[in-house]
Formats: C-alpha cells, structure tokens, sequence
C-alpha cells in the first residue's frame, strides 16, 4: 500500500564518482483521489476484467535518474556484481 509522499526507489547501483551516494530512479506519489474509485473509464480498459477498487487515480512525479545519499541501512548492492 502507498500513500501520499511515499518514495519508491530502484537502486541502479553505487555511484561511480563517490561510493557514498547511489544512483536511483524514483517515483513520488504527489496526491492520490479515491473519490474517482467506482466509475469506469473506457480510455482505461484492458483485455483483463479488473475491479473498480483497483483503479484510483493518482499524480506522481518521476526522477529517472537521481544520486541521493546510501541509506542509514546502507545499500550494498546485489551478491554477484553483473
């Protein structure tokens, strides 16, 4: 479940310039609008029959590529380095 504010981020690897800081894509969920939730919008449809609760519409705001700090629970990358 996510909520207003949330950050999710893909880890794309320690930066190569300071091993301190990793690089990133993120999304942030802006603002979520469940009053949407129950009506249909053909613009939407899909050859999967999907209920009305999974649909709520949302903004969200995306950095495609982003250094930030490691975490206080540091990232340390994956068991075999590709």
């Amino acid at each position: 479940m996510l909520a207003e504010g949330d950050e999710v981020d893909i880890v794309r690897g320690l930066n190569k310039m300071n091993k301190e800081f990793l690089d990133v894509s993120r999304v942030e969920v802006v603002t979520l609008n469940e009053e949407g939730v129950g009506h249909s919008d053909d613009e939407y449809t899909s050859d999967e029959e999907e209920t009305s609760e999974s649909k709520i519409p949302a903004v969200l705001k995306r950095y495609k590529s982003l250094t930030i700090e490691n975490y206080s629970d540091p990232w340390k990358g994956s068991v075999v380095d590709s």
